[in-house]
Protein backbone atom coordinates (compact mmCIF):
# COMPACT_ATOMS: atom_id res chain seq x y z
CA UNK A 1 0.00 0.00 0.00
CA UNK A 2 1.27 3.17 -0.91
CA UNK A 3 2.11 5.59 2.04
CA UNK A 4 0.10 8.19 0.32
CA UNK A 5 -3.04 6.63 0.97
CA UNK A 6 -2.77 7.96 4.49
CA UNK A 7 0.25 10.59 4.12
CA UNK A 8 -2.83 13.23 4.84
CA UNK A 9 -4.50 12.08 8.15
CA UNK A 10 -1.13 10.70 9.27
CA UNK A 11 -0.11 14.27 8.66
CA UNK A 12 -2.84 16.10 11.16
CA UNK A 13 -2.02 13.44 13.65
CA UNK A 14 1.85 13.39 14.10
CA UNK A 15 3.61 16.59 15.78
CA UNK A 16 6.76 17.25 16.63
CA UNK A 17 6.49 19.14 20.09
CA UNK A 18 6.87 16.17 21.67
CA UNK A 19 10.14 13.51 22.62
CA UNK A 20 11.53 11.15 21.06
CA UNK A 21 12.38 8.29 23.28
CA UNK A 22 12.18 4.42 23.18
CA UNK A 23 9.55 2.90 25.48
CA UNK A 24 10.88 0.54 27.83
CA UNK A 25 9.50 -3.18 27.92
CA UNK A 26 6.75 -3.16 29.97
CA UNK A 27 5.89 -5.81 32.56
CA UNK A 28 2.26 -5.21 33.29
CA UNK A 29 -0.84 -8.14 33.06
CA UNK A 30 -4.11 -6.77 31.41
CA UNK A 31 -6.31 -9.75 31.32
CA UNK A 32 -8.99 -7.71 29.17
CA UNK A 33 -6.01 -7.02 26.09
CA UNK A 34 -4.56 -10.29 26.81
CA UNK A 35 -7.65 -11.56 25.10
CA UNK A 36 -8.35 -9.17 22.63
CA UNK A 37 -4.45 -8.83 21.05
CA UNK A 38 -5.21 -12.13 19.07
CA UNK A 39 -8.91 -11.37 18.16
CA UNK A 40 -7.87 -7.72 16.63
CA UNK A 41 -7.20 -8.03 12.52
CA UNK A 42 -6.74 -11.85 12.66
CA UNK A 43 -7.16 -13.16 9.36
CA UNK A 44 -3.99 -10.43 8.66
CA UNK A 45 -0.40 -11.87 8.72
CA UNK A 46 1.55 -8.99 8.63
CA UNK A 47 0.64 -9.04 12.51
CA UNK A 48 3.34 -10.96 13.75
CA UNK A 49 3.79 -12.12 17.11
CA UNK A 50 6.66 -9.92 17.68
CA UNK A 51 4.62 -7.05 16.26
CA UNK A 52 1.73 -7.57 18.33
CA UNK A 53 3.82 -7.83 21.67
CA UNK A 54 5.03 -4.36 20.60
CA UNK A 55 1.76 -3.13 20.30
CA UNK A 56 0.39 -5.10 23.42
CA UNK A 57 3.38 -2.73 24.76
CA UNK A 58 2.21 0.39 23.67
CA UNK A 59 -1.32 -0.16 25.26
CA UNK A 60 0.09 -0.94 28.42
CA UNK A 61 1.93 1.96 28.50
CA UNK A 62 -1.41 4.09 27.69
CA UNK A 63 -2.62 2.41 31.14
CA UNK A 64 -0.19 3.32 33.24
CA UNK A 65 -0.39 6.55 31.91
CA UNK A 66 -3.87 6.71 32.29
CA UNK A 67 -5.25 4.93 35.62
CA UNK A 68 -8.62 6.14 35.15
CA UNK A 69 -9.12 4.75 31.63
CA UNK A 70 -7.22 1.69 31.55
CA UNK A 71 -8.33 -0.24 28.56
CA UNK A 72 -11.17 -0.73 26.76
CA UNK A 73 -12.24 -2.67 23.84
CA UNK A 74 -11.68 -1.34 20.59
CA UNK A 75 -8.62 0.39 21.63
CA UNK A 76 -6.92 -2.71 19.86
CA UNK A 77 -8.15 -2.01 16.47
CA UNK A 78 -6.50 1.72 16.77
CA UNK A 79 -3.92 1.00 17.72
CA UNK A 80 -2.99 -2.28 15.44
CA UNK A 81 -3.87 0.29 12.89
CA UNK A 82 -1.83 3.16 14.24
CA UNK A 83 1.70 0.69 14.74
CA UNK A 84 0.70 -0.43 10.88
CA UNK A 85 1.44 2.73 9.78
CA UNK A 86 4.16 4.12 12.02
CA UNK A 87 5.75 1.41 12.01
CA UNK A 88 8.64 2.42 9.92
CA UNK A 89 9.92 5.32 11.73
CA UNK A 90 12.79 4.97 14.12
CA UNK A 91 10.61 5.92 16.69
CA UNK A 92 7.24 4.16 16.17
CA UNK A 93 6.05 3.02 19.57
CA UNK A 94 6.12 6.39 20.92
CA UNK A 95 4.74 8.12 17.58
CA UNK A 96 1.86 5.25 17.80
CA UNK A 97 1.54 6.24 21.56
CA UNK A 98 1.14 9.91 21.40
CA UNK A 99 -1.27 9.62 18.24
CA UNK A 100 -3.22 7.21 20.08
CA UNK A 101 -3.71 9.76 23.07
CA UNK A 102 -4.79 12.00 20.23
CA UNK A 103 -6.53 10.11 18.24
CA UNK A 104 -8.98 8.94 20.88
CA UNK A 105 -9.85 12.93 22.17
CA UNK A 106 -12.82 13.02 20.28
CA UNK A 107 -14.47 9.57 20.84
CA UNK A 108 -12.99 9.73 24.91
CA UNK A 109 -16.02 10.08 26.43
CA UNK A 110 -17.51 6.45 25.06
CA UNK A 111 -15.04 4.47 27.11
CA UNK A 112 -15.86 4.18 30.51
CA UNK A 113 -13.85 5.51 33.70
CA UNK A 114 -15.52 2.16 35.57
CA UNK A 115 -18.82 0.06 35.93
CA UNK A 116 -20.44 2.77 37.75
CA UNK A 117 -19.66 5.57 34.69
CA UNK A 118 -22.96 7.03 33.15
CA UNK A 119 -21.47 9.42 31.12
CA UNK A 120 -20.82 6.60 28.31
CA UNK A 121 -24.65 6.73 27.95
CA UNK A 122 -24.94 10.29 27.87
CA UNK A 123 -22.80 10.98 25.19
CA UNK A 124 -24.22 8.11 23.28
CA UNK A 125 -27.74 8.98 23.40
CA UNK A 126 -26.78 12.85 22.27
CA UNK A 127 -24.65 11.88 19.49
CA UNK A 128 -27.40 9.55 18.57
CA UNK A 129 -29.50 12.37 18.28
CA UNK A 130 -27.26 14.18 16.37
CA UNK A 131 -27.40 11.72 13.72
CA UNK A 132 -30.95 11.10 13.87
CA UNK A 133 -31.55 14.94 13.56
CA UNK A 134 -29.61 15.11 10.56
CA UNK A 135 -30.94 12.37 8.52
CA UNK A 136 -34.29 14.05 9.33
CA UNK A 137 -32.79 16.79 7.13
CA UNK A 138 -32.12 14.48 4.18
CA UNK A 139 -35.06 11.63 4.95
CA UNK A 140 -37.48 12.31 7.37
CA UNK A 141 -39.38 8.85 6.62
CA UNK A 142 -36.33 7.25 7.18
CA UNK A 143 -35.31 9.06 10.15
CA UNK A 144 -38.73 8.78 12.12
CA UNK A 145 -37.91 4.66 10.98
CA UNK A 146 -34.63 4.73 12.51
CA UNK A 147 -36.34 6.05 15.89
CA UNK A 148 -38.89 3.94 15.92
CA UNK A 149 -36.72 0.75 15.88
CA UNK A 150 -33.82 2.85 18.20
CA UNK A 151 -31.07 0.86 16.54
CA UNK A 152 -28.53 4.18 16.40
CA UNK A 153 -26.95 3.30 19.12
CA UNK A 154 -26.18 -0.29 18.19
CA UNK A 155 -24.33 0.59 15.23
CA UNK A 156 -22.53 3.46 17.12
CA UNK A 157 -21.63 1.32 19.94
CA UNK A 158 -20.57 -1.24 17.56
CA UNK A 159 -17.65 0.83 15.69
CA UNK A 160 -16.81 3.80 17.21
CA UNK A 161 -15.14 2.28 20.49
CA UNK A 162 -12.73 1.39 17.44
CA UNK A 163 -13.27 4.23 15.16
CA UNK A 164 -14.81 2.04 12.66
CA UNK A 165 -11.57 0.04 12.37
CA UNK A 166 -13.32 -3.67 13.45
CA UNK A 167 -15.88 -2.87 10.48
CA UNK A 168 -13.51 -3.20 7.72
CA UNK A 169 -10.08 -4.46 6.16
CA UNK A 170 -6.68 -2.94 7.33
CA UNK A 171 -6.49 -1.19 4.13
CA UNK A 172 -9.79 -0.25 3.95
CA UNK A 173 -9.71 1.71 7.53
CA UNK A 174 -7.01 3.48 6.38
CA UNK A 175 -8.60 4.96 3.41
CA UNK A 176 -11.80 5.61 6.11
CA UNK A 177 -9.93 7.40 8.84
CA UNK A 178 -8.55 9.64 5.93
CA UNK A 179 -11.96 11.46 5.85
CA UNK A 180 -12.43 10.93 9.59
CA UNK A 181 -9.47 12.25 10.99
CA UNK A 182 -8.48 16.12 11.01
CA UNK A 183 -6.22 18.30 13.18
CA UNK A 184 -8.78 19.30 16.07
CA UNK A 185 -10.95 16.63 17.98
CA UNK A 186 -14.16 18.94 17.72
CA UNK A 187 -13.65 18.62 13.27
CA UNK A 188 -12.64 15.18 13.75
CA UNK A 189 -15.78 14.31 15.97
CA UNK A 190 -18.13 16.36 13.21
CA UNK A 191 -16.31 13.99 10.39
CA UNK A 192 -17.56 11.28 12.69
CA UNK A 193 -21.13 12.46 12.66
CA UNK A 194 -21.11 12.68 9.02
CA UNK A 195 -19.67 9.40 8.34
CA UNK A 196 -22.55 7.80 10.30
CA UNK A 197 -25.28 9.64 8.73
CA UNK A 198 -24.16 8.56 5.09
CA UNK A 199 -23.55 5.20 6.79
CA UNK A 200 -27.34 4.78 7.88
CA UNK A 201 -28.24 6.53 4.24
CA UNK A 202 -27.08 3.86 2.36
CA UNK A 203 -28.35 1.54 4.28
CA UNK A 204 -32.08 2.55 3.08
CA UNK A 205 -33.22 -1.00 3.22
CA UNK A 206 -33.78 -1.36 7.12
CA UNK A 207 -36.92 0.16 6.34
CA UNK A 208 -38.11 -3.32 5.40
CA UNK A 209 -36.58 -5.38 7.57
CA UNK A 210 -37.49 -6.71 10.86
CA UNK A 211 -35.35 -6.18 14.35
CA UNK A 212 -33.61 -9.10 14.26
CA UNK A 213 -32.50 -9.51 10.90
CA UNK A 214 -30.94 -6.08 11.26
CA UNK A 215 -29.38 -7.01 14.44
CA UNK A 216 -28.28 -10.25 12.15
CA UNK A 217 -26.72 -7.53 9.68
CA UNK A 218 -25.31 -6.04 12.70
CA UNK A 219 -23.21 -9.35 13.48
CA UNK A 220 -22.03 -9.57 10.22
CA UNK A 221 -20.50 -5.80 9.88
CA UNK A 222 -17.10 -6.65 10.26
CA UNK A 223 -17.46 -8.90 6.99
CA UNK A 224 -18.30 -5.53 4.83
CA UNK A 225 -16.43 -4.23 2.67
CA UNK A 226 -15.58 -0.21 2.41
CA UNK A 227 -14.85 0.10 -0.82
CA UNK A 228 -16.03 -2.63 -3.86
Amino acid sequence: MSADIYFNWKQKLINTNYKRIQLRSCTDINDDLEKDIDRTFPSNAWFTEDRKNKIKNILLHYVIMNKGVSYCQGMCFIMFTLYHVFHVSDYAEIETLYCFHKLIEPIRPIYPLNQNDTKPIVFLDNLCKVILLKIHKKNILFAERLSELNIVQYFVISGLPALFANWYKLSDVIILWDRLIDSSAERTYDNIVDFLVDYFLSMKDIMNMEMTDILTLLSKQRELKLYK
